[in-house]
């Protein structure tokens, strides 16, 4: 008994040292922009988006937000080495998601990012703290919540200047008031998604098929009012501009930073890669079978409502597999897997080797690779957010993430087709 207690203290122990130099890759990931005059060309890329959409909102109204000559001068202005391409970065949200802006936009722009991210790790670590605290009052939750915030999209979400806390928080709430049969209360929060609507892939149709009308009416209840402000802010003008937006998001010559589908994890991002050796057809053949394939794995045990205790592991697999499928899916994105994670690692339905290779294989991945870069820098195969490094990361965020759709029993799923609560 001594000797299996300390052979289980000695694996905390390593896992502690592995959460230290997780720690450590993370600053440097930090400190590196900051000391080669990179700030907003890497660290902060996509909080530039946002200050630059909130300044010109401010002086020129949300209409001018979507034209892409008018965010380009306002971005031009702010990188320390202003691109020869004159490439921009679009902030594609609507007005309703970037109020916050109008007042961050006021402060310069690197307080102004660094307010932003300390504001919001403050947000996500009281809410999941709160919300373990809900779903399982008696237990211990501070070692899961380590770990989570120690993975990729965490780190991401931050690098990035990246709005994910609240996709999150609007994740969980959906699932705690469904959980607690509040129905219409639950599809108001999940219109928070439409911050991010490829987030809503499965979803949304789901919800259809389980006939989970009060959900559904809540949701429709949410979205149309986030759409309504946001038209009123936009005006005639600003809504073509915003639908505009689109051609840009299709051109593949035009492919910036804030689309890099190569660095992606989901089908797309491989279909992305294999182009390159196999040419178009095979390449996207294969992407789709992929993305079949996941679908069928991930939601054959999701056709009828689950039972509340099997919620945080039926909304794990929807949305670990909405991350996979769908077209825009970058790794911070996945930050909304933590509220339906949590609860299943705290009830023992998720087993938490599955969480620690979330955490430290895809990170361990991108380091190898960058490792291997400075090794070889005249292959250009490891450059960093392209080629091999992308690729081999992206691959290790969708394995890990796949791993989900398993758990250590088979999922037990209501027998009833309506969802509690919406019926009558």
């Amino acid at each position: 008994m001594k000797l299996l207690t300390r052979w289980r203290w000695s694996a905390q122990r390593k896992q502690n040292l592995a959460l230290i130099a997780l720690l450590a890759y993370y600053l440097v990931w930090f400190l590196a922009p900051l000391m080669y005059h990179q700030f907003f060309v890497s660290l902060a890329s996509d909080y530039l988006a946002l200050w630059s959409a909130g300044k010109i909102a401010r002086e020129q109204g949300f209409a001018q937000v979507y034209r892409l000559e008018t965010l380009r001068d306002v971005q031009q202005a702010l990188v320390p080495n202003p691109d020869p391409q004159k490439l921009v970065i679009p902030a594609p949200y609507l007005p309703f998601f970037q109020l916050p802006m109008l007042f961050l936009s006021g402060l310069p722009p690197a307080l102004s990012f660094w307010i932003w991210t300390f504001l919001n790790f403050g947000v996500l670590l009281a809410y999941l703290i709160h919300y373990a605290r809900r779903w399982a009052p008696l237990q211990k939750a501070s070692r899961p919540l380590l770990f989570l915030l120690f993975s990729l999209p965490v780190f991401g979400n931050f690098f990035w200047g990246q709005l994910n806390v609240w996709l999150l928080i609007c994740v969980g709430e959906f699932l705690w008031n469904l959980h607690e049969g509040h129905p219409w209360r639950a599809g108001l929060w999940l219109s928070g998604l439409m911050l991010k609507p490829q987030t809503l892939l499965l979803i949304a149709p789901l919800l259809l098929l389980w006939r989970a009308w009060k959900t559904l009416a809540g949701f429709l209840t949410g979205t149309s009012g986030i759409l309504l402000f946001s038209a009123l802010l936009l005006g005639r003008e600003g809504i073509l501009n915003f639908l505009s937006l689109s051609t840009f998001w299709g051109n593949r010559g035009n492919e910036l930073p804030a689309i890099n589908p190569s660095n992606m994890m989901n089908w797309r991002m491989v279909a992305e890669h294999l182009t390159i050796w196999l040419g178009k057809g095979p390449a996207w053949g294969i992407a789709l079978l992929g993305s079949l394939v996941t679908l069928w794995i991930a939601l054959r045990p999701c056709l009828r409502f689950p039972a509340p205790r099997q919620m945080p592991v039926v909304f794990l697999r929807i949305f670990a597999a909405t991350l996979l499928v769908t077209w825009h899916s970058h790794y911070h994105m996945a930050m909304i897997l933590l509220p339906p994670l949590l609860p299943a690692l705290l009830n023992g339905e998720i087993p938490f080797h599955r969480l620690t290779r979330w955490v430290f294989l895809p990170p361990l991945v991108q380091f190898i690779a960058l490792t291997l870069s400075l090794l070889f820098p005249n292959t250009n195969l490891f450059v960093p957010y392209h080629d091999l490094n992308s690729l081999l990361t992206g691959l290790a965020m969708m394995g890990t993430t796949a791993a989900f759709f398993w758990n250590g029993s088979r999922p037990a799923i209501a027998q009833q087709a309506v969802a509690p609560g919406d019926s009558g």
